[in-house]
């Protein structure tokens, strides 16, 4: 089922006050050592809505992130969150916890579990996740958030553009 909302005055609004907001509102996943033991030995491209992007998970510290992929390609910082910019994965990090609270890929490597990807069609999309999700237009882009934590980016002709992985039960965008 599809809820379409008009974004444009409402994401403006939105965005005014995100910026107003310190990243310090945003619920961290707890997750225990044995937790972030396990996550921190997988080495796959799977995407987990709501949980990781491959090697990156959310909850996770500026640390381990460093530890994982080392040194970012550029490094942004705005609204109390660090953008940490590695070749096929974009990672947002909460300035004053220091913890990874969204993860974006652009790379056609990183697929979930039900095999969409970068490049896959609108129809793959709808025929292999039934979840219910609200949609966004913003320019040329439709933006579908899922409530597990999963943003499916769809570019001007319906195919898959981009993913993201956040916080479910979380105010993203």
């Amino acid at each position: 089922m599809k809820i379409t909302i008009n974004f444009a005055g409402l994401f403006l609004t939105l965005l005014i006050l995100t910026g107003c907001a310190t990243g310090g509102g945003i619920k961290m996943v707890q997750r225990s050592d044995q937790d972030v033991a396990r996550l921190m030995a997988i080495n796959d491209n799977t995407i987990v809505p709501g949980d990781r992007i491959g090697q990156v998970f959310l909850g996770m510290t500026e640390d381990q992130l460093y530890q994982r992929l080392g040194e970012p390609s550029k490094t942004q910082t705005s609204s109390g969150n660090v953008d940490y910019v590695y070749p096929s994965l974009n990672v947002n990090v909460d300035a004053i916890t220091h913890k990874v609270w969204e993860i974006d890929t652009q790379n056609p490597a990183y697929s979930t579990v039900e095999g969409i990807s970068i490049g896959s069609s609108g129809l793959a999309l709808r025929t292999k996740i039934r979840e219910q999700y609200t949609e966004r237009r913003l320019a040329s882009f439709t933006y579908n958030d899922y409530p597990s934590g999963l943003t499916v980016t769809l570019n001007s002709i319906g195919d898959v553009a981009g993913l993201s992985v956040w916080i479910p039960g979380e105010f993203h965008y």
